[in-house]
């Protein structure tokens, strides 16, 4: 069972598209969450690929909430986490 999350904020950079394999596109998102506070956080999301598309859009700026599943897996000993969007909507 996958888990899902939804995380509110400001998009702060869209990063171009890669294609790190034939069958693999992903596109990097920063989100911004807690900007008025002193310790704001700066969240990478991926979208991968039909959904790297969806990313074309919106821009840097926006307000936007973004539903995500939360991936991990352990490579080598070492644990990875991913947080993956498949929607993503504009706020106001």
């Amino acid at each position: 069972k996958k888990s899902k999350v939804e995380i509110s904020g400001i998009i702060k950079l869209i990063r171009p598209t890669e294609q790190p394999s034939e069958k693999f596109i992903k596109r990097e998102l920063i989100l911004t969450t807690d900007a008025s506070t002193p310790y704001p956080q700066h969240i990478s999301l991926l979208a991968v690929n039909k959904n790297t598309s969806m990313l074309n859009a919106f821009t840097e700026g926006q307000e936007v909430v973004c539903s995500v599943n939360l991936k991990g897996k352990e490579y080598n000993g070492k644990y990875y986490n991913t947080l993956e969007i498949w929607k993503i909507t504009l706020i106001n």
